[in-house]
């Protein structure tokens, strides 16, 4: 009987406590800061890249198509995600930056160049191609000075 009285009781005050004090949901205010494309005019095209990235023994495969924005091919296995972006006036229309990403700690951050601790990707340009690392994973953060030169193979 106190056993039934006390579940009622805790019940009662988990209820109350709910009614009263209601979780909301309160989205972040923050925006993401705008940042300039490295390029000002399309110089390549994602056949550009599979070539450039076979020719140092990486074969990409489609992953996701904007058309006339960006076409996101990659390894895989996901060590590389090479990007093609189209002309930049629409890359820019839909706002943001693909050169700002989160840290560890929450704070909008471009990509780094290289590997660094708390950021997650590591990123390499060429006109208007992207390579990106994971560089969480150490085998794929060596992989980054092969994407940089099959960038410099195009």
């Amino acid at each position: 009987m106190w056993a039934f009285a006390f579940v009622a009781v805790a019940a009662s005050v988990v209820g109350l406590f709910l009614t009263l004090w209601r979780p909301r949901y309160r989205p972040s205010t923050r925006t993401v800061p705008a940042a300039a494309l490295p390029y000002s005019d399309v110089q390549f095209t994602a056949n550009d890249a599979k070539r450039a990235f076979a020719a140092v023994g990486v074969q990409l495969v489609p992953k996701s198509r904007i058309p006339g924005v960006v076409t996101t091919i990659g390894s895989r296995n996901d060590a590389f995600e090479v990007d093609v972006f189209g002309d930049p006036r629409r890359v820019n229309a839909l706002g943001g930056s693909p050169e700002i990403i989160v840290d560890s700690h929450g704070n909008y951050v471009p990509i780094p160049r290289t590997c660094t601790s708390g950021i997650a990707d590591a990123e390499r340009w060429r006109g208007n191609v992207r390579v990106v690392v994971r560089c969480a994973d150490r085998a794929h953060a060596q992989l980054l000075s092969t994407g940089a030169r099959a960038l410099a193979s195009l």
